[in-house]
């Protein structure tokens, strides 16, 4: 794999072509370093290409998909649906167009933080929306960027490092012994 760098505008820009992971075209992966353009500022940017082309070939660093997190769902429901119990992909298109659309929904799949999954907890807990329902939420979202970071679609899954919210446990209490035999 090889790579290329240009001083303009007070900066290097460091391209490195790879392979795009949805169209399997070459698109171009970019990194700028803001180095003089001098002999050293120059080495520099050479070792920080060197830096990037091993991202690149090692897949810690990809071409932008394009694909927002929206979008990204949709397919996840389309690949998985057919396993799944009839109407439970509808049911899952609604709480998707309800709950995450509005907050992430247009955001690109490879600039998801987990600080914005975190956010959209905090924003689904303001809107009212309980405590498991928002872990549902949590589910699907955390299985369909599995599902993309099994196909490559991202390095890692953000929503993996944020902790999955949990419903209040119900105070159980069982019938007095007395109770039971009276029922039977």
């Amino acid at each position: 794999m090889k790579g290329h760098k240009r001083f303009r505008a007070g900066a290097w820009r460091l391209t490195v072509n790879a392979k795009d992971p949805v169209s399997g075209e070459r698109k171009p992966v970019y990194r700028t370093v803001h180095a003089p353009n001098t002999k050293r500022g120059a080495e520099r940017a050479d070792t920080e290409l060197a830096k990037l082309i091993a991202e690149v070939g090692t897949g810690r660093t990809m071409p932008t998909s394009g694909l927002t997190v929206e979008q990204l769902v949709e397919r996840y429901i389309v690949d998985k649906s057919p396993s799944w119990s009839p109407g439970a992909a509808d049911e899952t298109r609604r709480r998707v167009a309800q709950h995450i659309t509005p907050h992430i929904g247009s955001v690109a799949i490879e600039r998801l933080r987990p600080i914005d999954v975190q956010q959209l907890h905090a924003a689904l807990r303001a809107g009212g929306l309980g405590e498991g329902s928002i872990g549902r939420v949590h589910d699907m979202l955390r299985a369909a960027l599995n599902w993309a970071e099994r196909l490559d679609l991202i390095v890692k899954n953000p929503a993996a490092k944020v902790d999955r919210p949990r419903g209040a446990k119900p105070d159980i209490t069982p019938p007095a012994p007395a109770d039971v035999v009276r029922m039977i």
